[in-house]
């Protein structure tokens, strides 16, 4: 049997030539599938194996979307597949017939879920094979909470607890605009589409800063007009995690987004957002294990510090 690679290419290959509209049957049914199913060990069995475990699902797509959960041996799906093929290959009236909407739609499921199964096994092997270098990476991740000005620290990035207009406000907001330069960052600025939505995230440059060398602009619910926008103050902080990694970059610094005047009548809105940033943080590290990042939570003040503080240590 050939390596988890070898299969998953196999099935991407396959499955895209399955739902190209314009294709030509005879690229279907010529020796080609059967080259590879070959090459990868698939045994052409005409189906009987499946059909002994899945009954008619080793030819009616209905039947296989109910059951394609349920398989788990690459080999004997790898096979149906290549027995499937056969029979429009040699025994249908016509190979046309594996242009049908039924029988396009059975590969499309079968070769779907070979290349997710494929992917699963590759996946696992990895982290089998070289666990102690992926868990060495993930804990180079890493999140502290500072007594301090998110603007002021020296990371790739700094967060600025925008507004959906991305215009100058006031508290941090107005602190980063003028350590940028007022005039450069708002041009820069209004190269976006606004209004944004309330947990988006999108970057500039950081012009003036001499800390940093990006601004990535995170919109924050307004708790007053959106009392139970928490899934919005999450993403905030997610996707600025996102953007960074989606731009090579490694370090961050956040506000408390959302902990000051659109913290509305939140009962305690400082708490309320390290908890989001937590949860946004150890989200962003379980989906992304190889991506490294160093996240600097600032509470401003020491009021701010105190409240962040139980919440970051019961989290972290």
């Amino acid at each position: 049997m050939a390596d988890m690679k070898q299969i998953h290419e196999f099935a991407v290959k396959w499955f895209s030539k399955f739902r190209d509209k314009n294709i030509n049957y005879i690229e279907l049914v010529d020796h080609y599938m059967a080259d590879d199913c070959e090459a990868l060990g698939f045994e052409m069995d005409c189906g009987h194996a499946f059909v002994e475990k899945y009954g008619n699902a080793a030819s009616n797509c209905e039947d296989l979307e109910q059951i394609i959960g349920q398989v788990t041996d690459i080999p004997l799906l790898g096979s149906a597949i290549y027995s499937q093929w056969r029979y429009f290959n040699h025994w249908a009236y016509s190979g046309e017939e594996i242009l049908e909407p039924q029988n396009r739609e059975w590969f499309l499921i079968a070769l779907s879920h070979l290349g997710e199964l494929a992917h699963r096994r590759l996946f696992c092997k990895c982290i089998d094979e070289d666990f102690d270098t992926l868990k060495e990476r993930q804990l180079m991740s890493k999140i502290a909470l500072l007594n301090a000005s998110c603007a002021d620290q020296l990371v790739d990035a700094v967060v600025n607890a925008a507004n959906n207009g991305l215009w100058a406000g006031g508290g941090i907001c107005g602190v980063i605009f003028k350590k940028a330069g007022m005039a450069a960052l708002m041009a820069a600025c209004n190269e976006y589409k606004t209004p944004l939505k309330d947990g988006s995230a999108i970057i500039t440059p950081a012009f003036n800063m001499t800390n940093a060398k990006h601004i990535i602009h995170a919109v924050g619910p307004d708790f007053g007009r959106t009392p139970a926008a928490f899934k919005e103050l999450f993403d905030a902080y997610y996707n600025s995690l996102f953007v960074l990694m989606d731009n090579g970059l490694h370090s961050i610094s956040f506000p408390l987004i959302s902990a000051g005047i659109f913290g509305g009548s939140l009962e305690n809105p400082v708490a309320e957002s390290t908890k989001q940033c937590c949860r946004a943080y150890k989200k962003f590290v379980a989906d992304y294990p190889n991506y490294d990042v160093d996240v600097k939570l600032c509470a401003f003040s020491a009021k701010e510090m105190q409240e962040a503080q139980k919440v970051f240590d019961s989290m972290i």
